[in-house]
């Protein structure tokens, strides 16, 4: 059953566009969905400096979209919650209404560690403190203006 993040997504559509060639260097940098969701985009990117090709946008709230992007939108993957379970899926750049198996097969979530010096690369890290018990699940960053933000799930 989907949750409201998911039944959002799933009731939106995403326009694709053509795919440019020349591939640049791996930066993490800030982007939107389509539906104005932000979060921080890691992998490739065109010569633009548009995310292309497989890569991960790992949300404000802490989900995360694993797939394919084109020219700087999202064409296909898999979103989940950031303990790994699975939210929606996305083919030919649109939200389907329930999760297809092979796309979760395709962009298996890949628990990974948020780092301070990823984050500064937007907004300047005051202080880092870790969230949960045993396993690092989720992590909170108060950021130099102030702003506190909380990545990951809650967990123990």
């Amino acid at each position: 059953q989907l949750d409201d993040f998911a039944r959002e997504k799933a009731t939106t559509t995403t326009p694709t566009t053509a795919a440019a060639t020349d591939h640049a260097a791996t930066l993490p940098y800030r982007m939107s969905d389509p539906e104005g969701d932000e979060g921080l985009y890691t992998g490739p990117s065109d010569a633009d400096g548009k995310a292309h090709g497989d890569g991960k946008l790992t949300y404000d709230n802490g989900a995360v979209f694993i797939g394919k992007f084109q020219a700087g939108r999202m064409l296909e993957g898999a979103c989940y919650r950031g303990t790994g379970a699975t939210m929606c899926t996305m083919s030919g750049g649109k939200w389907n209404p329930s999760t297809r198996d092979e796309l979760i097969r395709q962009y298996p979530f890949q628990a990974s560690k948020t780092t301070p010096t990823t984050i500064a690369a937007v907004v300047p890290v005051r202080r880092v403190e870790v969230m949960s018990g045993d396993f690092v699940d989720q992590v909170k960053f108060v950021m130099a203006n102030g702003e506190e933000k909380v990545y990951g799930a809650p967990g123990g």
